[in-house]
């Protein structure tokens, strides 16, 4: 993809009195560096670090190598207004656009935007791009229905499908209030675990906030942790995955540099039983990954783990824990809000929007008649088991 430069007038969108608003279009590494003084004043001193150029940036590096960016701009008098970081990626053959590291990382994501007029520019001028979207993990409801009006208006299809969602903990600055509302069992249950791990060896906690020379040995001591769990078997753990092990220590060295980096952990007569990867941005603490070795499983450290970084948040001055990735159980007792997210498609109107179409709605049809025979199958083995237990009954 080549550099595409294009006035955006406001008029007929709401636009500002102020002039022109004007898309542009970075689709190289060495650009997207260029950008980010301006990208960070955009999204904030105090924005989530997926929203921060340092996670694009390591995500463009480490888990889109090759891949030609699309780093959709819009300026006002030069002045940077809303920015979407996106990639081209191969589905079925057509090339696509969407979130840099959405896919690879399942983390919510922030399109960003100054104001409803830059919001509605950028809109426009990622349609503009001819290519069929795919935004995964927005914030349900901010974004949705500008890109359905842009759809309408150039004849393209648009899809809002309702995603997972994430969790947080306000904390609040008092963890005695805050635990009061953990329910009593959990908390019972947890001071259980603690005693009976205690009872034949010595459990401590420990804290790091690694420098950028430390990080990467920090880390891969951490997801080395990690990949002791269940996460092994399942082939998730970020040490067995090298594209993601790079993502998180380019990551990890970046927000060292800031002393935002924080790996805490559990030992076990002195062996490292569980851990939890973290950045500390302002007042609020992201969970980037936790782990715990399955030895000790039974005794929950991952659970205990966790507890202790609640606590251990507050007496940082830390107000908000985020657990990060999509929405999990045992993250239920802890959780005082939840962030609902949603993915957004727009089949473009063009060979590759329309193929693309054609292609996943036969997909949606094939696992739908997959579903049907399966139910049914399963109906039908429901009743041959009642058939054979009636037998069996009269037979006795």
């Amino acid at each position: 993809m080549s550099d595409v430069t294009s006035a955006l007038s406001t008029d007929g969108f709401g636009g500002a009195a102020d002039g022109a608003l004007v898309a542009d279009v970075v689709t190289t590494i060495e650009g997207l560096e260029a950008l980010a003084d301006a990208w960070t004043r955009l999204a904030g001193a105090d924005a989530d670090p997926m929203q921060s150029p340092a996670w694009s940036l390591a995500a463009a590096r480490t888990l889109h190598p090759g891949a030609s960016l699309a780093i959709v701009t819009v300026r006002r008098k030069g002045t940077l207004v809303a920015l979407a970081p996106l990639v081209e990626a191969t589905r079925h053959g057509v090339q696509w656009l969407e979130v840099l590291g959405a896919r690879h990382l399942g983390e919510a994501v922030r399109l960003l935007a100054d104001g409803a007029d830059a919001r509605r520019a950028l809109v426009r001028a990622i349609l503009d791009l001819g290519r069929p979207v795919f935004l995964q993990c927005l914030d349900r409801g901010v974004w949705s229905s500008e890109f359905r009006a842009a759809a309408r208006r150039r004849r393209a299809v648009s899809v809002v499908v309702p995603g997972a969602s994430c969790l947080r903990a306000e904390l609040g600055g008092d963890f005695g209030r805050y635990a009061g509302r953990v329910p009593p069992k959990r908390r019972a249950a947890l001071r259980r675990q603690r005693s009976q791990l205690e009872r034949a060896n010595p459990v401590q906690t420990f804290a790091e906030t690694p420098t950028p020379a430390t990080s990467a040995a920090a880390l891969d001591d951490a997801f080395a942790v990690e990949a002791r769990s269940w996460k092994r078997a399942a082939g998730s753990a970020v040490a067995l995955r090298p594209a993601h092990l790079e993502f998180f220590r380019e990551i990890g060295r970046r927000f060292a540099a800031e002393g935002q980096l924080l790996i805490r952990g559990l030992r076990v007569g002195g062996e490292y039983a569980a851990t939890n990867v973290s950045l500390v941005i302002g007042d609020r603490c992201y969970d980037l990954k936790i782990g715990y070795d399955e030895r000790w499983a039974r005794w929950s450290p991952g659970l205990l783990l966790t507890w202790h970084c609640l606590e251990d948040d507050v007496a940082r001055g830390i107000g908000t824990h985020e657990f990060l990735g999509s929405r999990e159980e045992w993250q239920l007792p802890y959780a005082t809000a939840e962030r609902p997210l949603e993915n957004i498609v727009i089949y473009s109107r063009s060979l590759a929007g329309f193929w693309s179409l054609a292609l996943d709605g036969a997909g949606v049809v094939r696992r739908r008649l997959t579903r049907l025979v399966a139910g049914a199958g399963s109906r039908r083995s429901a009743r041959l088991r009642k058939v054979r237990e009636e037998l069996q009954s009269c037979a006795a």
